[in-house]
């Protein structure tokens, strides 16, 4: 009698790595539950339980930030202000509150310091010199309550332009005759000027450029009230131009007495 061997057969390994598989799919699952669960509710996207941020909602935080937006803008005047000036600040509400429900305070700087004893909307600019930069800060307060500070642009202070003055109102000079005329100017600002004669000229005018003396010889046919013009001009290039007036009183002519 013939005798087979047979070798046992090897268990199968499909239904382990099904088992396995399902169960992976169900911790996939679990997870992609859970997380969007928090996710959803650190969002705030739930409108029963929004998150509170110190007992408040963030509606509520961003509403109180909107109520304390009263300012839209504020500037200062003149632009270009000079030592000689007093700066406003000029400041605009929002468009929904009256103007006489707002109580502002000030704080002007100049070169990034603190103006002290200045609170209101003017500033002085006599104790700044050319070139200093000045802002304001405003801080609104409505029924005691600070709102948001808003901030001007800074400006620079300009030069102080130079005058330009003739002190001579009337003269008396008879016709040919020559005279001295002496414009003056004041420029704090500037190192020197230069002075020049404008429309209307007048025959017979000359200018000494750097001193501004004018000599005149008068002509036999000018009227009785000469207006002429004159300008400075400093080194910074500020230009001031201005029209003078004279009244000539013409002497009488001399007679000549015959023997």
């Amino acid at each position: 009698m013939n005798k087979s061997s047979r070798k046992p057969a090897k268990p199968s390994r499909t239904p382990l790595i099904l088992t396995l598989l399902g169960g992976l799919t169900v911790t996939i699952l679990l997870v992609v539950f859970f997380s969007t669960g928090k996710n959803t509710a650190h969002t705030g996207k739930d409108p029963v339980s929004p998150v509170r941020e110190g007992g408040t909602t963030k509606r509520m935080v961003a509403a109180e930030r909107d109520n304390r937006s009263l300012i839209q803008s504020v500037r200062l005047e003149p632009e270009f202000p000079t030592r000689t000036d007093v700066l406003h600040a000029v400041v605009t509400p929002v468009v929904d509150i009256p103007a006489d429900q707002l109580q502002y305070s000030h704080t002007w700087k100049v070169n990034e310091q603190t103006v002290k004893n200045t609170t209101g909307g003017t500033l002085d600019l006599s104790p700044f010199r050319k070139g200093d930069l000045v802002y304001v800060t405003v801080t609104p307060y409505r029924s005691g309550t600070a709102g948001y500070a808003a901030r001007s642009p800074m400006i620079a202070l300009q030069a102080v332009p130079p005058s330009l003055e003739l002190n001579i109102h009337t003269l008396t000079i008879k016709a040919g005759g020559s005279c001295i005329l002496q414009l003056s100017s004041s420029h704090p600002d500037s190192e020197g000027v230069e002075f020049g004669l404008e429309e209307p000229k007048v025959n017979g005018m000359t200018i000494d450029a750097r001193t501004g003396r004018i000599l005149w010889i008068v002509q036999p046919d000018q009227p009785g009230v000469v207006n002429f013009g004159a300008s400075v001009t400093d080194s910074e290039g500020t230009r001031v131009t201005k029209r003078f007036e004279i009244k000539l009183q013409h002497l009488p002519a001399q007679r000549t007495v015959g023997h």
